[in-house]
């Protein structure tokens, strides 16, 4: 039965009534006579069959058309009960609303005024959740103007410009030309500086922004005449610099820096040519091998993405089009450009960055409290920054050192509260409690360090227990020492199993039904698009797909370099292992695979370190690439895959660079703090599971079994979390993700609280103003991070690597005393070891 003329016909079974709403025969016959044609009785059954996508549509077409934005009294009743039916558990759904909603219909009685009111809200918010139900999204891609609550809704353009225009020109020289350049200067600093801590990172943001001012100087300044390259005619200047172009250079960085990953396979060489690590520059430092390795990676993701575009979310645009739209509103009081405010904030960090960074090197490591008591141990321990806890609410001026884990402006207030409530919890209830026990003999090493250790404390010296061929000696082994980890690294790797299974449990939860629908349509061999209505999917309709066969080209090019680079240069990884690698990443898309491909390389692996770091290259890292691509056009495709292509080389040239020239690089005493975090916990990982194995650290009756039992906790954490939120759909526990909530955990060790503490009052402060942070928030995000990142390379090669920084107080108080230097709780035995072993090694 066609209830409504605007709505579909497809209607919703019938539900009961909201509780409190009275709909009398007078409102029904008003309502019957808003829609003529239809009697009492369909306006009865429109009552319960109404639902929140017909109403959207419905009240949508009547403001589009110019109609009166009032409704009669039965009417608002119907949109305010279908807009909050089904979202009283989503935390991106108008909290402010979703209650005025719910008090409005628990009323004794609801006032024409009222219900009116509260459509025109709803109205509102229909409209802005066409665009994303993620506030932080709509700020970043904007296909309407954010208003404030106090604007009207009839003042609001409903028929704005949700269009496209196909013929915009977006395969341009300047895209192409400032694509790679970006590409090749991103993929440098962030290669570089990931050897530091803090780091620094280039990042999708940092690219729009300055690809903005860089596209319009050459709009402005460069010729119109054409040239004729690879057989094509290419217009030096065909007009204004436009935002199809400012997209393809933003998905050029995406793919090779400003994404999760990188150029990973980098780890590798890293790992495999540092002589505290493996030491094995004879393989580690051939060119041929780190080419056919890192492109076979990189360009399997790349396979991946197209593969799985039939059950994939299509995602959205991730293109600022604010630059792109010349009106300066006024936002909370300020009226400055964007791009005016961008110079101030990325000049006026940058000069600031050189005292954090050369000369006053205590604003980024504020340890303020061990500086009290520097010898004191339990204060080390709980407040430091170093080697500590980090339980210090003051603990940097460095907006590299805040960011280091995830910036407090860029991540949404939801999930980053999530987050540091995770870290916070299960570090501070699961850590001191495993570390002054002495569980695991954890109290005789630093509490909260990613390395390994022997039996003496000292770091394991992996070079003793590895046989020429890069497998274990065994005998050599048992006769040095069992494998040891700090008990901050042990939480992470219980958090990890327990990231696992929890994810796999809130999936079926709370998205059982779109996964269904996702596989329903690999069956049924349907497109993931056609199932998504936004405005940005409907628009990328009118662009034909990259065929399949050149994402398969892709992958048989990629596996034929992974079989050449693992056969001809011996590293004891079989051929069969390879399509392994990667069918794990395809079954595991959406989820953070590292320790998981390590568990199953170091079992299926036994022994060999080498092979399970390809393993885990191929299992994790290719899933990463995967996510971080789009496969919409053929002017994309190619984009990716030769900036792709580019960023390999680049990557590599940098790795070399760095492991020839920088003293002491990836050592816990390196002077311009290349201590390598990332590439330890790597190392670490490979022996732990390669070298050593599972079976001898995790299986039933070794050391760190206990830990599995993560996989049950992770099962199980989801299940009352998701009745509690089903019972008490307006209370706090809708906000409590229990993925994102253990995942917080992972950022221990050697990361501490010092790096979150302060960020959860700038979260709070800076998501709160809503009109300035949908203005101004991505771009002072960007502003600071690029200062860091172009004004980080001057300082360093100005005054770092040439040792001109000044030996004083400043520089030096941050790293003295126990914080500094790593005081054990314990003092070590007599004998000079501890643990089973029946004598401390030589």
């Amino acid at each position: 039965m066609n209830v409504l003329p605007d709505v579909s016909e497809s209607v919703a079974k019938p539900t009961p009534a909201s509780e409190g709403a009275e709909i009398d025969e007078k409102h029904a016959a008003n309502f019957a006579d808003d829609h003529k044609g239809l009697d009492l009785a369909d306006v009865v059954e429109a009552a319960q069959e109404l639902t929140l996508e017909d109403a959207k549509r419905h009240v949508l077409s009547d403001s589009g058309r110019g109609g009166s934005s009032r409704c009669s009294h039965i009417s608002c009743c119907i949109i305010i009960h279908d807009a909050i039916e089904g979202r009283q558990t989503d935390p991106n759904f108008d909290q402010g609303l979703l209650k005025r909603c719910n008090e409005a219909l628990n009323a004794e009685a609801l006032s024409h005024d009222v219900a009116r009111a509260l459509v025109e809200e709803i109205k509102l918010e229909a409209a802005l959740m066409d665009d994303s139900p993620y506030v932080e999204v709509r700020a970043a891609v904007s296909n309407v103007s954010l208003l404030s609550s106090a604007v009207a809704l009839h003042d609001l353009n409903f028929s704005r410009a949700q269009t496209d225009d196909p013929d915009m020109y977006i395969n341009t020289f300047r895209a192409w030309f400032i694509g790679l350049i970006f590409t090749i200067i991103g993929t440098g600093v962030n290669i570089f500086f990931s050897a530091r801590n803090p780091g620094i990172t280039l990042n999708t943001f940092c690219s729009q922004v300055i690809a903005f001012p860089v596209g319009k100087a050459m709009e402005r300044w460069l010729p119109t005449k054409s040239v004729r390259l690879f057989g094509k005619q290419w217009s030096l200047n065909p007009g204004p610099f436009n935002q199809k172009e400012h997209m393809l250079i933003t998905i050029m960085a995406n793919v090779t820096f400003g994404g999760a990953v990188g150029v990973y396979a980098t780890d590798i060489v890293y790992v495999q040519r540092l002589p505290q690590f493996f030491n094995q520059d004879a393989v580690g430092g051939n060119a041929g091998y780190q080419i056919l390795l890192t492109l076979s990676t990189q360009m399997i993701g790349f396979a991946l993405a197209g593969f799985s575009r039939r059950f994939l979310v299509y995602p959205p645009s991730v293109l600022n089009r604010s630059f792109h739209h010349e009106k300066n509103t006024v936002a909370n009081g300020w009226s400055i450009s964007r791009l005016r405010f961008f110079l101030y904030v990325f000049l006026g960090y940058g000069f600031y960055f050189v005292f954090p960074d050369c000369i006053m090197q205590f604003l980024t490591y504020f340890n303020w409290m061990t500086w009290i008591a520097p010898n004191n141990k339990m204060l080390a321990i709980i407040t430091g920054s170093q080697t500590g806890l980090g339980l210090n609410p003051i603990s940097a001026f460095d907006w590299s050192y805040l960011t280091a884990l995830s910036s407090p402006l860029i991540t949404p207030l939801f999930a980053s509260m999530n987050m540091y409530a995770g870290m916070i919890i299960i570090g501070l209830g699961m850590i001191p409690a495993i570390y002054f026990t002495n569980t695991w003999y954890t109290g005789y090493l630093l509490i909260n360090s990613n390395h390994i250790f022997d039996n003496t404390g000292a770091r394991y010296n992996v070079s003793r227990i590895i046989n020429s061929d890069f497998t274990l000696n065994v005998a050599a082994y048992e006769s040095y020492s069992q494998v040891y980890q700090s008990a901050g690294n042990a939480v992470v790797f219980f958090a990890f199993f327990a990231v696992y299974t929890a994810t796999l449990m809130h999936i079926i939860l709370y998205f059982r039904v779109e996964v269904v629908n996702g596989f329903r349509a690999v069956f049924q061999r349907k497109n993931a698009r056609d199932a998504y209505n936004d405005v940005h999917n409907r628009l990328m309709r009118k662009y034909k797909e990259v065929p399949e066969w050149w994402f398969f080209a892709v992958f048989v090019v990629s596996l034929v370099f992974g079989i050449v680079a693992n056969e001809h240069y011996h590293t004891e990884m079989p051929v069969w292992v390879v399509p392994v690698g990667i069918i794990e990443a395809i079954t595991n898309i959406q989820i953070t695979m590292n320790v998981l491909a390590e568990v199953i390389g170091g079992y299926t692996l036994s022994n060999r370190p080498l092979a399970v770091m390809i393993f885990k290259t191929y299992g994790y890292i290719s899933t990463a690439q995967a996510i971080g691509y789009v496969a919409d056009m053929k002017v994309v495709f190619s984009a990716q895959l030769i900036a792709s292509i580019l960023a390999s080389f680049v990557g590599l040239g940098v790795a070399d660079w760095q492991i020839k020239n920088i003293s002491g690089i990836c050592t816990s005493g390196n002077v311009d703090d290349f201590t390598c975090p990332g590439y330890n916990t790597f190392f670490n990982s490979a022996v732990q599971w390669g070298a050593v194995g599972p079976q001898r650290l995790y299986s039933e009756g070794q050391i760190y079994y206990p830990l599995v039992y993560g996989f049950l906790v992770g099962a199980v954490l989801p299940i009352p979390i998701y009745f509690l939120t089903r019972r008490y759909p307006n209370s706090y526990w809708k906000y409590l993700n229990m993925p994102a909530f253990l995942s917080g955990a992972l950022n221990w060790s050697p990361y501490n609280l010092s790096y979150i503490l302060p960020c959860i009052p700038i979260a709070y402060y800076f998501q709160d103003k809503l009109a300035w942070w949908t203005k101004y928030n991505y771009i002072l995000s960007s502003g600071l991070t690029s200062a860091i990142s172009i004004f980080g390379v001057i300082w360093f090669f100005a005054i770092l690597y040439k040792n001109y920084e000044p030996v004083w107080w400043g520089n030096t108080v941050s790293f003295a005393g126990c914080d500094g230097n790593g005081c054990p709780w314990f003092d070590m035995p007599e004998k000079g070891c501890f643990g089973p072993a029946p004598a401390c090694p030589e």
